[in-house]
């Protein structure tokens, strides 16, 4: 995973690695950044109406509300889907534990896929050693010779 430099024949210059399912999403650009973070905020944003959807439940009067239509609009279908798979235990719908998890899952998903792999060890080596303050080599030094 090494290439070698145009500017001289034998210097090489380490190349990033990433995972398989970072081919999902081409280069470290603009367009990484915008279907990443993207699908991160609408993740947030639906997670925070489905909480004031769950809210509302409580005030069964708020489904006559026409201002929240919408809201009941954009979660409702959602949450009915996993209203079949888990039935209500003692009248309390469990199912938006279900959702909620799978929103969570989901949304991390996607934003590990811009995710990189740590560098290998032929990578880490050509490396420039990593300076050490006098403090920390003084903590160094004391943890390794207790350990």
């Amino acid at each position: 995973h090494m290439q070698r430099s145009s500017a001289s024949p034998n210097s090489v210059t380490p190349i990033r690695r990433r995972s398989m399912c970072a081919v999902a999403i081409p280069g470290d650009g603009v367009m990484e950044d915008v279907i990443v973070n993207g699908f991160g905020n609408f993740v947030n944003i639906f997670q925070n109406l489905l909480i004031a959807r769950l809210l509302l439940s409580w005030f069964p009067a708020a489904q006559g509300v026409g201002a929240l239509q919408p809201l009941y609009n954009v979660c409702d279908p959602y949450l009915n889907a996993f209203r079949g798979i888990i039935p209500p235990i003692g009248g309390i719908d469990l199912s938006p534990f279900l959702a909620f998890t799978l929103l969570q899952v989901s949304g991390s998903a996607v934003v590990s896929l811009g995710a990189e792999l740590p560098p290998s060890e032929e990578v880490r080596a050509t490396y420039p050693p990593r300076k050490v303050g006098p403090l920390e080599g003084w903590v160094l030094r004391h943890y390794t010779a207790k350990n």
